[in-house]
């Protein structure tokens, strides 16, 4: 890993100048499943779960810019992989 996944997929290691950690390590595991997944994307867990198994809801939402939005899907906002900057948007 994570060489197995960049034989079809982009290798997000050139993509993103910041990327997010089990991407910068090439734990493409934490957070897919890639043989027996149950939701979209091959991900192990669906919508912000996914996040919030890592990240606890109650330091995100300490965020300014995380006010009002609870119940948002992380990934509406945030790229999971990485982006332009730490907060990869």
């Amino acid at each position: 890993m994570p060489d197995l996944c960049y034989k079809c997929h982009t290798d997000f290691r050139y993509e993103y100048e910041a990327l997010h950690g089990p991407v910068a390590s090439g734990a493409c595991t934490m957070c897919h499943q890639p043989h027996r997944a149950k939701y979209e994307k091959l991900t192990k867990r669906k919508g912000r779960e996914i996040c919030l198994y890592c990240h606890d809801l109650g330091d995100v939402v300490k965020n300014d810019a995380h006010e009002g939005e609870e119940e948002t899907n992380c990934i509406d906002c945030h790229d999971p992989h990485g982006g332009d900057d730490e907060f990869f948007f």
